[in-house]
């Protein structure tokens, strides 16, 4: 950790910077400016810029800005062409002289003994380089106070490099640094130019690889949550682009500096099971290849390797980096041709029709990769039959099929839906649907022992499959949660080859590939705080009838303290009341 200057720690009113860009925020300013100028702090550096607004932000600005200039030490607000906030960012920072400094954006807007309380805390403890706070989250018309404290969550200071790894938790309006270590430990250009998207959260991780971070356990700030704004998109499309960018980040930062074993797997987990679990949901079947690690983990390195249905070559690419030789067959002859560069052999064509001694030619192999191809076809039995040759005495198939049983399904059909659509689990392109028992029968039946059983979860409102959580009964919920398939969306699993095909009736194989973790209970307790959080969340946009069907439900399921209190705040029609864990 750095050594900090002595002389900052010690000057009695160091100056501050604060940087903001605004864009259209014209209807927050006010609250914005009112935060500034009851500040009780004076020494202060203001670099605001109107990043080319379109409605009459710059005007509001004006109106604001002799009433600044009387207050603080220095005010300097500009109007330049739409650049963007990044770029706005960069000008600001070129011009920036205090020692300490904060970033604001314009929607949201400091209480009055922010800045005071930041400084007191530099002078205070010269060994911590940022420093942040509890903050008040504004929803609408509606303020929950100290969202840290409500939330339950327990801040780590000092060294928080790990921490902050493995989620952020730090408001960009409660934080403020020391100037010279942001400018030696912080490169902005290097950020932009890797195309983060939470460029606040690079620069926390980049402070804290270097500095120790201080906490003040008290709301300075208040933080307006915008739907459809940068950091809250609404478009599903930006939301996965923006998480994606967040967890890939996260990897830099793992791959560049040293790390714990847990934290470096539980980085490279989180990333790989999003890329899995938000793929389909994010409107983008391709980046949802990329999650399929486990599948990877399963088929090895060095393999020779056939897979059935490659695609755009995603998989084909990853296999290929890893050492495999790979043999592709592909029906769209459009993919194929995004597959070919990374394929040893490639054969376009319909598996079930192609003939494949003639095509393969008697080779044989290590692994054939089976990614979601089986719901696909019309007599998976005879595929598996028919690839059983091609596979070494040791060989064996590593297969991902997805679970018709889920909850989602099930809730689905009990109001007498089946929805097809584009993608995930009722796919329209699927033929066969595949449960746990009905699998296991595929595979014994064909020649096949399932092995290295891996499950996909998603909670019972979580898939692309809308179902209304006040709609189903709660005893037909109890009943499902006595099922351990009822959250498993996918199966990954290994395959062997098995010695005899004579008796393939004589066991079902279920105990084997039954789940010894699940517990009921957990997993009710589990869907109690899916319905508390609607809840609480409904109840901060003062839905409060919503509030109240997902809090009784909520409660129902698990009686808690904090549940019972919104639940009675939602049918007195009480508005803005917190309560923490």
């Amino acid at each position: 950790m750095e050594n900090l200057s002595k002389e900052v720690a010690l000057n009695a009113k160091p100056l501050v910077t604060i940087i903001t860009s605004c864009y259209n925020a014209e209807k927050y300013l006010d609250d914005y400016f009112q935060g500034l100028l009851s500040q009780t702090y004076e020494n202060i550096q203001l670099i605001l810029f109107d990043d080319g607004s379109s409605d009459r932000s710059w005007e509001k600005i004006c109106t604001y800005e002799a009433a600044l200039k009387k207050k603080f030490t220095e005010v300097i607000c500009e109007r330049h062409e739409n650049i963007g906030a990044k770029a706005e960012f960069l000008l600001a920072w070129g011009r920036t002289r205090g020692d300490f400094f904060c970033l604001l954006e314009s929607d949201d807007y400091y209480l009055p003994r922010k800045v005071e309380e930041n400084v007191r805390y530099f002078q205070d403890h010269p060994d911590v380089g940022a420093v942040h706070s509890d903050t008040d989250y504004i929803y609408g018309d509606r303020v929950e106070h100290y969202h840290w404290a409500t939330q339950g969550v327990k801040i780590s200071v000092g060294d928080i490099f790990e921490s902050l790894l493995v989620g952020n938790f730090i408001m960009t309006c409660s934080f403020s640094c020391r100037t010279d270590l942001f400018r030696k430990f912080v490169n902005y250009q290097e950020y932009i130019s890797r195309g983060y998207l939470a460029m606040d959260y690079a620069i926390f991780l980049g402070l804290s690889r270097h500095t120790r971070f201080g906490y003040i356990d008290e709301s300075l700030a208040r933080y307006r949550v915008v739907p459809g704004s940068l950091s809250h998109p609404t478009d599903p499309r930006r939301l996965f682009s923006l998480q994606k960018s967040c967890y890939l980040m996260k990897l830099d930062f793992v791959e560049k500096y040293p790390v714990s074993d847990s934290i470096r797997q539980l980085v490279y987990r989180q990333f790989y099971e999003f890329q899995f679990l938000n793929g389909f949901r994010g409107c983008r079947k391709r980046e949802c290849l990329e999650g399929y690690y486990w599948l990877l983990e399963l088929i090895g390195e060095r393999k020779k390797v056939l897979e059935v249905g490659p695609g755009g070559g995603h998989m084909t690419e990853a296999l290929s980096k890893r050492g495999c030789r790979v043999t592709s067959i592909e029906i769209d002859p459009q993919l194929s041709k995004e597959a070919k560069p990374f394929c040893e052999e490639l054969f376009v064509g319909d598996i079930e029709q192609l003939d494949l001694d003639n095509k393969l030619d008697h080779k044989s192999f290590d692994v054939i990769l089976l990614g979601d191809v089986l719901e696909h076809l019309k007599d998976p039995s005879e595929v598996l039959r028919r690839l059983h040759k091609f596979l070494k005495p040791s060989g064996y198939l590593v297969v991902s099929l997805p679970n018709v049983a889920h909850a989602s399904v099930r809730l689905a059909l009990l109001d007498g839906e089946f929805p097809y659509g584009e993608e995930g689990l009722l796919d329209k392109t699927h033929l066969r649907f595949f449960t746990l028992r009905t699998i296991t029968t595929l595979f014994r039946e064909t020649g096949y022992e399932i092995c290295d059983l891996r499950r996909v979860r998603l909670g019972f409102f979580d898939t692309e499959i809308p179902v209304d959580p006040v709609k189903t009964p709660l005893t037909v919920l109890r009943r499902l949660l006595q099922d351990p398939e009822v959250t498993t969306y996918q199966y990954v699993f290994r395959a062997l080859k098995r010695e005899s095909q004579a008796d393939p009736g004589s066991s079902s194989g279920m105990e084997e590939l039954s789940h010894p973790a699940w517990r009921p209970r957990r997993e009710r307790n589990r869907l109690a705080t899916e319905y508390r959080r609607r809840g609480i969340t409904f109840y901060r946009y003062n839905r409060l009838s919503e509030a109240r069907s997902m809090l009784c439900r909520s409660l129902l399921l698990k009686v808690r303290a904090k549940t019972l209190m919104y639940l009675l705040a939602s049918c007195l029609g009480l508005k803005g009341l917190r309560w923490g864990e």
